[in-house]
């Protein structure tokens, strides 16, 4: 298995502990309502065409995936209702393993080209819905994070600290991934992402992970 592969491992092994990042703001799992950054509104993001994952893409035994998005890939001003959220969906025949682990965030790999003092510019948001036949819009909310920035000075880039989360599944860890079911969704899930520089688009960080019945099952454990 080649490095990316190891690392995919590492990131479900953090699906059973929970030990992840763990950086708060008083407590963001609190389900107090917030103003999300910029005015982004993701519900409005429901009714465009969103990406989705290639035919190589998720499938057994494969763990996952990393991919930069850049902005001129996602920022659509044709699109008024989302002109700056990415959309993504995973359809009912990608959703087979025991646990998917989703993040969307700004990328961290280099410094701030407007340096550290930035960060307190930076947010993102990452939502993710069920398709849901039932519901009025034909989507049903499961989980969400709001990050904004912080100067990492250590590592020279902008870290991320959760500023709002939940109310996900019961039993899963809480950090900044969003852990998922995926065989709790039979009719596929629908990610909505946006990460901005004092409101302007920025490049995307947006990864997935998923273990399937062939590998070995990591066993249940509480959220910490």
């Amino acid at each position: 298995m080649g490095n990316a592969g190891r690392s995919w491992v590492v990131s479900l092994v953090l699906l059973t502990c929970g030990c992840g990042n763990h950086e708060k703001s008083d407590d963001p799992w609190d389900g107090r309502a917030q103003q999300l950054p910029c005015g982004f509104d993701p519900e409005q993001c429901l009714d465009v065409p969103g990406d989705h994952p290639g035919a190589d893409e998720l499938i057994p035994p494969q763990i996952g995936f990393r991919k930069y998005v850049e902005t001129a890939d996602y920022v659509d001003p044709a699109r008024a209702a989302c002109p700056n959220g990415y959309v993504y969906d995973l359809p009912r025949d990608k959703l087979l393993g025991y646990g998917l682990a989703i993040d969307s965030l700004w990328s961290q790999s280099t410094a701030p080209p407007n340096g550290l003092e930035s960060c307190a510019d930076y947010a993102a948001t990452l939502h993710v819905y069920a398709v849901d036949p039932d519901a009025s819009s034909g989507y049903r909310f499961v989980d969400h994070r709001i990050f904004k920035g912080q100067a990492d000075s250590a590592q020279g880039w902008c870290g991320a600290l959760i500023d709002s989360a939940g109310p996900g599944e019961a039993g899963q860890p809480h950090n900044e991934t969003i852990w998922l079911t995926p065989r709790s969704y039979p009719f596929g899930l629908r990610i909505v992402s946006s990460v901005s520089e004092a409101c302007e688009p920025l490049r995307i960080s947006f990864q997935l992970a998923e273990g399937y019945p062939s590998q070995p099952q990591p066993p249940e454990q509480g959220t910490q």
